[in-house]
């Protein structure tokens, strides 16, 4: 597998990178597959700025849906707290129509705060489309950490909504995945960010989504899988989520997951990356001439995220980004490459790339070749820059040399120990950085990008001095032992 391989704008990783990108997997352990097709990633490419069709803003909030192409095209953006039904002759020249697709209902309900489509199909045999949301719901919800009283939290549903006048207005049928509100005491709570595609052979629906119970814990949020018959349409009650190589747990659950401990659902695509950090917002669509089943999705990597420094720079973003991945059964997930590198939360000061889709191109894919469009919310600095928030931008995929060895190249997932506690890390002399642990360790290994031990030399109780290593060097990859407990973290020095 390509996990770590990095494409951006149109260039290749250098072989000095692939060689990191190895001993990093390797540090891992992680299994990496022995044949990798070629990518090559166009430059990125503003599609819609800020106030884009017509003067959306802080879009997308979700995947772009594309329903048409020809003889214009008809496409779902989410923007701000509601879905909008834009057209135009290309993705650049879209305007919002006067109707908006999907609006809150207002009030109290599983839909108060927003309802993004996040995925659409039209049902075999008539021209009705459905459509999955993300619906949010603040009420009586445990707020967010932050400043003063912190953030609203969020309970996620996805929800289902029909149309049938092309994709212009949706009517709200009802939720179909999540959990009992509060369920958990997390401020992050259900199903969230859902992606449906079709088998090709029409008898199920596979909706992807991320597990939101496990969102404010150690292992973030990851994406599982349930499914319901095309014949059911999707309808509230007709969704089992996957667990356990079986389809065993209700749409709406009793509990939902927690990644290690208690599950009730399975993941089946999960951040491997690093050793904390979420696997999110799935887009899923099949491809005919490839034979299998393509996922985009984001890579959060937690240590990857912290606040500017004193000299206001951040961490970089190595690992975190847009992925790839191919399935054919929709299960087994494999060949996960990065196309795109930054951060995918919307966090002040950052590059954020998030809410991927692909597009992809059936008349120039092939059974080892794929080629498309993928479109994503891109901000150069969110929140602080200009435009402040995420807009429409694209880059063109094409991916050569694809073999059956790389579906059935599966991920091991590393293991997850308890995160360094009371960790910090500060400059010392020149050249020297002093790392400080809430007491004595019984064990520490440290390696750099290319697999190298780094030295640490012990100067107290959990104080250590790690010798010539600046930003420029790039993270290192700490394990340790602390009282028994095994803990592990990407670390990006300052």
């Amino acid at each position: 597998m390509s996990v770590f391989t990095e494409l951006a704008n149109g260039k290749k990783a250098s072989a000095g990178m692939a060689v990191s990108a190895i001993a990093c997997v390797a540090f891992l352990g992680l299994q990496v597959a022995s044949a990798e097709p070629s990518f090559t990633i166009g430059a990125r490419t503003t599609v819609l700025g800020d106030k884009g069709a017509g003067g959306l803003s802080m879009f997308p909030e979700t995947p772009v849906s594309i329903l048409q192409t020809t003889p214009e095209y008809h496409v779902l953006i989410s923007s701000s707290l509601k879905t909008y039904y834009c057209k135009g002759a290309s993705m650049d020249k879209l305007m919002a129509a006067p109707t908006i697709a999907l609006a809150p209902t207002g009030g109290k309900g599983y839909d108060e705060v927003s309802t993004h489509i996040t995925s659409t199909w039209t049902d075999p045999g008539t021209t009705d489309i459905y459509a999955v949301f993300n619906a949010n719901d603040s009420d009586a919800v445990p707020r967010i950490p932050g400043p003063g009283i912190g953030y609203r939290g969020r309970y996620f549903t996805a929800g289902l909504a029909k149309s049938t006048n092309g994709g212009a207005t949706f009517t709200k049928i009802g939720p179909i995945l999540s959990i009992p509100k509060n369920a958990t005491a997390d401020p992050l709570q259900g199903d969230a960010y859902g992606s449906v595609v079709m088998s090709p052979d029409k008898k199920w629906l596979y909706l992807y989504y991320g597990d939101m119970y496990n969102a404010m814990r150690t292992g973030g949020v990851q994406t599982c899988v349930a499914r319901a018959t095309v014949e059911s349409k999707g309808m509230p009650g007709s969704w089992n989520k996957f667990y356990n190589d079986d389809w065993k747990t209700k749409g709406i659950s009793v509990i939902d997951t927690e990644w290690y401990t208690g599950a009730e659902t399975t993941p089946v695509v999960v951040n491997t990356v690093a050793l904390y950090g979420d696997a999110m917002y799935p887009q899923v669509s099949y491809s005919e001439k490839l034979g299998a089943y393509v996922m985009v999705y984001a890579v959060n990597v937690f240590d990857e995220i912290p606040a500017a420094d004193s000299l206001g720079m951040f961490p970089p973003a190595v690992l975190s980004g847009i992925y790839v991945a191919f399935s054919k059964d929709g299960l087994i997930w494999a060949g996960h490459h990065q196309l795109v590198k930054a951060i995918s939360i919307d966090y002040p000061g950052r590059e954020v790339a998030l809410h991927p889709s692909l597009k992809i191109d059936e008349s120039a894919t092939s059974a080892s070749g794929l080629k498309g469009m993928l479109y994503y919310g891109y901000s150069a600095k969110m929140w602080t820059g200009t435009p402040s928030t995420q807009y429409l931008v694209s880059q063109s995929v094409d991916i050569s040399g694809i073999t059956a060895d790389m579906y059935t190249a599966k991920v091991v997932t590393p293991n997850h120990g308890v995160r360094a506690p009371g960790f910090s890390v500060l400059p010392g002399a020149a050249g020297q950085w002093l790392l400080s642990f809430a007491g004595e360790l019984d064990a520490l290994k440290i390696i750099d990008t290319k697999g190298a031990s780094v030295k640490a030399v012990r100067i107290g109780a959990g104080k250590y001095q790690v010798q010539g290593q600046g930003r420029s060097n790039g993270p290192l990859y700490l394990q340790g032992k602390l009282k028994g407990n095994t803990f592990s973290r990407l670390l990006n020095l300052p």
